[in-house]
């Protein structure tokens, strides 16, 4: 079994409606199972078979969704563990950062937005157009799964290079709730101190959601706190 020992951690910020978001969090590790087992039957080498699994599954949502015509749209961001591996995938503007055991706070994704010149060059390419740093005027994220009847909105992820747990103590995923508001360093260091403090890493989740909320985040939060270790 190619998913046998696996962890799967995942968050899903959908905009324009929840639909998306929803059809995500419920068929992505199905569809990541079944990418995987078809790349592990052609004998990919075992690193390469997942992240090439990742980039599969991440079209296949967006494109299920298509031929469900189920409408708006929804960020992706997936963190698999199998055996002392992590890789990472995402598409759109929730993140993930790892705190590394030798102190450096590292980001594992890459925010996918419409203010950035990487990212406007390509949705011109697509046919798509930004104004005022969105996407047609109206969407400030640009990937994702979703968003059908907006040119230039592709479900193409971002794909981390493979971690090695035992460079790492714990990962944070998040939606961009509490990034507009709480940087990389500052959230590593409210978990890593809460972590040697005895709180558990739902705690910590809490602490950072609740910072986030007295920083007035404008927007929804999500936070998933993944402990690579047992203790740091």
């Amino acid at each position: 079994m190619p998913l046998q020992g696996m962890e799967f951690f995942s968050i899903f910020d959908g905009h324009r409606g929840a639909v998306l978001s929803q059809f995500a969090a419920s068929e992505m590790p199905r569809l990541l199972y079944e990418s995987l087992s078809m790349t592990v039957a052609e004998e990919v080498e075992d690193g390469v078979a997942m992240e090439i699994a990742l980039r599969k599954a991440f079209y296949q949502c967006h494109e299920e969704a298509h031929s469900l015509a189920l409408h708006g749209g929804t960020t992706a961001l997936v963190l698999v563990r199998q055996n002392n591996i992590c890789y990472c995938a995402n598409a759109g503007d929730s993140r993930a950062v790892v705190q590394l055991a030798d102190g450096e706070v590292r980001r594992l994704s890459f925010d996918h937005t419409a203010d950035t010149i990487q990212e406007q060059e390509r949705i011109c390419e697509a046919g798509g157009s930004v104004e005022f740093g969105c996407l047609e005027g109206e969407l400030s994220v640009c990937r994702g799964f979703g968003n059908f009847d907006m040119e230039g909105f592709t479900p193409e992820p971002y794909i981390a290079p493979r971690l090695n747990v035992e460079d790492a103590d714990f990962v944070m995923l998040a939606s961009d709730g509490l990034w507009d508001v709480v940087s990389d360093e500052q959230a590593a260091s409210l978990v890593r101190n809460g972590l040697q403090g005895g709180l558990s890493a739902d705690d910590c989740a809490q602490h950072l959601l609740d910072l986030a909320c007295e920083l007035n985040s404008c927007d929804d939060i999500t936070v998933v706190i993944v402990l690579l270790h047992e203790t740091l």
